[in-house]
């Protein structure tokens, strides 16, 4: 007999709980849909050869990861050792495990890249690599997706045409003579922020044997201001890195730590101080002051919806009060000039700056990393005062290649300075602020541009060499973790169109050994005085070295130099209004920073908050769009100065008041067909002096329900349900049973079976329990 589930209702008083707003105002339309077993056109098959994003975008990489056409694969002819059995016993058909890493903006992240003969199938997390607990994130696992994309750039090209990778490398030979006689005078590098030592020997190579050459680095949502800021205060070579194992309070201002401006050994370290285990366990405590929801928004405490630009004005009166709670008369001298606006929400901010007072040396302040360093000095004179510096922030020493900006680059090629530029890493074509006119004022005034590329996108034309990129998974490498844990980098199968690396380019140039040697001369500053062979053997096996974490420093804050950069703010930006509104330029969930924009996997992948597929909008409250004669979906034209775009509105609950945000990376105008055509440049908004965040934004009304948003917020509905279960800490210190009652069947008596069953305690069990205070980010 089928069986009726009894659910537990949702409560008739108290907080209500709701997936959309048209849940929320419970329209007709919304019943009717709700109470439809298929919504309306399900049972009409698609025949439309465009919709549904094409079927065939889809399915070129998903071929070619299946092994179709893909005549060519075969491994490396090098030294690679499985991470479970040696080739020699390799089976058809038997997975074989190789350790690696994946290059990321904060260090690099160690993986296990699953084989199934030489074709690499799945990336998942090493359980071996401490702080890390084996796990990845998304752009991880649709890496493997990136590598068999049929998009990628497959030749190399001379001034547009297709040539031969030994007509390059003759031509890098000649570059390399002709620095060595003028010192690499003209010779600019742009490259994004790594953490590898292999490459930053090779970079010491280079500016050792071209004095005159310069580096310059370029990352749309990097930590340049960060970087910049620890060096002005506390010296060269030292890393700033929170230990949230540490932290009983928590304040992050606009900082997306549990999203993309965290690392996943952050993530975990704050998830384990979330878990109860017991009634006597103490939870940290997370505040969160943003302008949008972000991840780290969903899971704080305490969330106050406040605009970008006004974070600095918070900041101050923040610094003022603990100054004042503490009696802190440095922090005072150095708050004290400045004349923030007046917080719309000063009680709130009272309770936050006495609880952290309260936990001081417990307690830390995290800042976004893209506010400017007037505004990073001074969250790092407030965590000074609260005795954070060695508790819940390690200083430890990082050694590191130190360049320019991309504004830097933009000066120098306007000054004349540079005639010869390699660009072996980013799309600036794309991504540079929109003052620096790239194309027009940048590239093609360079007389020589070579571009390492994975795609052939829009930085490509007007190259005079345009180098396929090799995926990680193709090329040797190292990498540092975030608390600088050696990592390998080792390629699972050689680079399907002859692409090279960034390593393969750099050496190249430095007339240094290739690859595998290149890789193993750095790993000797790591091996130990034991025999070298079994300790890189181990390495590849284990996948790091144990006891290479960066070591602590005895750098301590300059307070004398916090005042001259704090005290260089200026003016800081007062309320925003519906005559004064703001644009806000974060990074996407999907495609980052645009670089993932032809990964169908992430494009079908709905936004952790928005539950947005395939595009980005202009999120804004519904007061907002509602002041403004805004609804859901309609194209509105947004102008900032002498900028303006068009895109779609995106109703955004818990969004700030006047505050707009549009996400980056989507627009593209050259990718491959799964990103062709989806969403938005943001980007087209953006100047040097407002990259994260714009002011004096107007809005304008083109089309009323113009475009089509497709969002998966109200899909699998549960009528009668409630969304979640909750329960306060309270709540389990006086019935750490009180879960139970929430149950399915909750109110009935246990069964009474005629059967034995299995023990709870077997160690595979159907069924999935998930702790909501860990959980984060899914979609």
């Amino acid at each position: 007999m089928k069986r009726i589930f009894h659910h537990p209702p949702e409560e008739a008083t108290g907080r209500r709980y709701w997936r959309g707003l048209e849940e929320l105002a419970d329209t007709p339309q919304f019943r009717e849909w709700l109470e439809r077993e298929f919504p309306e056109g399900a049972a009409e098959l698609q025949t439309d050869p465009v919709s549904r994003r094409n079927f065939l975008r889809l399915m070129g990489g998903s071929l070619a990861l299946a092994g179709v056409g893909l005549t060519g694969c075969h491994r490396p002819e090098t030294y690679i050792v499985p991470y479970t059995k040696s080739v020699e016993w390799l089976i058809p058909g038997k997975a074989v495990l190789y350790t690696t890493s994946m290059p990321r903006r904060f260090g690099g992240m160690p993986l296990i890249a699953t084989t199934f003969e030489g074709r690499p199938t799945k990336l998942e997390g090493n359980p071996l690599v401490p702080g890390y607990n084996g796990g990845t994130d998304v752009f991880a696992q649709a890496a493997i997706l990136n590598l068999y994309d049929p998009d990628r750039a497959r030749a190399f090209r001379e001034n547009g045409n297709e040539t031969t990778d030994q007509k390059c490398d003759a031509y890098l030979k000649k570059v390399r003579t002709e620095s060595q006689s003028t010192g690499g005078e003209g010779l600019a590098l742009l490259l994004d922020p790594q953490w590898s030592p292999t490459r930053d020997r090779v970079l010491n190579l280079i500016k050792q044997q071209f004095p005159k050459a310069q580096v310059y680095y370029d990352d749309p949502l990097g930590s340049e201001n960060i970087n910049s800021t620890v060096d002005a205060l506390f010296g060269a070579d030292v890393r700033l890195r929170p230990d949230f194992t540490e932290a009983d309070i928590i304040l992050s201002l606009d900082a997306d730590f549990l999203g993309l401006e965290g690392t996943l050994e952050e993530l975990k370290a704050f998830s384990d101080r979330r878990r109860v285990r017991g009634a006597v366990d103490k939870v940290n405590r997370l505040y969160s002051v943003e302008n949008r929801y972000t991840i780290t928004g969903g899971m704080a405490d305490h969330r106050l919806r406040y605009p970008a630009s006004a974070i600095p004005s918070f900041a101050a009166v923040l610094a003022q009060k603990i100054a004042e709670f503490t009696g802190d008369h440095t922090l005072a001298g150095i708050v004290g000039p400045l004349k923030p606006a007046p917080v719309t929400n000063d009680a709130w901010l009272t309770e936050c700056a006495k609880d952290l007072v309260a936990h001081k040396g417990k307690a830390i302040v995290v800042v976004g990393n893209r506010y400017p360093t007037s505004i990073q000095a001074l969250i790092h004179a407030i965590n000074d005062a609260l005795g954070t510096f060695g508790s819940t922030i390690r200083v430890l020493t990082a050694p590191r290649i130190h360049g320019g900006s991309i504004q830097d680059l933009a000066n120098d090629v306007k000054a004349g300075s540079i005639k010869r530029l390699f660009i072996l890493a980013g799309n600036p074509a794309f991504t540079a602020p929109d003052d620096l006119q790239w194309m027009e004022q940048v590239q093609k005034k360079v007389p020589e541009v070579i571009r390492l590329g994975y795609y052939e996108d829009e930085t490509a034309p007007g190259t005079l060499w345009q180098i396929p990129e090799a995926h990680f998974l193709e090329a040797w490498g190292d990498q540092r973790a975030p608390n600088g844990t050696y990592l390998p980098i080792q390629p699972m199968i050689l680079p399907l169109f002859g692409g090279w690396s960034q390593l393969d380019v750099l050496v190249k140039l430095a007339g240094a050994p290739a690859g595998l040697d290149a890789v193993r001369e750095t790993f000797k500053q790591f091996a130990g005085t034991g025999d070298f062979e079994e300790a890189w053997t181990a390495l590849l096996r284990r996948g790091y070295t144990p006891d290479s974490a960066y070591a602590a420093s005895q750098a301590k804050l300059g307070r004398d130099k916090v005042t001259t950069l704090v005290q260089a703010v200026g003016e800081l930006p007062g309320p925003v209004s519906a005559n004064a509104m703001e644009m806000v330029f974060p990074g996407d969930y999907k495609v980052e920073d645009g670089r993932y924009t032809n990964n169908g996997w992430l494009q079908e992948m709905p936004d952790p908050i928005t539950k947005l597929t395939w595009d980005n909008g202009v999120q804004m409250s519904t007061a907002t769009a509602k002041a403004l004669g805004l609804g859901e979906a309609d194209l509105i034209e947004v102008t900032i100065g002498d900028r303006k775009l068009t895109a779609a509105v995106l109703l955004s609950p818990g969004h700030a008041d006047y505050s707009l945000s549009l996400s980056l990376g989507y627009g593209r105008e050259r990718i491959g067909a799964v990103g062709q055509g989806t969403g938005f440049n943001a980007y087209r908004l953006r100047t040097t002096t407002a990259s994260y965040v714009a002011t004096g934004v107007k809005v304008r009304l083109l089309q009323a329900d113009g475009y089509k948003l497709n969002r998966t917020q109200l899909h699998h509905s549960m009528e009668g349900r409630a969304i979640i279960r909750e329960g306060t800490l309270e709540d389990f210190q006086r019935n750490p049973a009180f879960p139970k009652k929430m149950w399915t069947d909750a109110e009935l008596e246990p069964n009474i079976s005629l059967y034995s069953h299995p023990p709870l305690n077997a160690p595979n069990q159907w069924g999935m329990v998930i702790d909501l205070n860990t959980c984060i980010g899914c979609s």
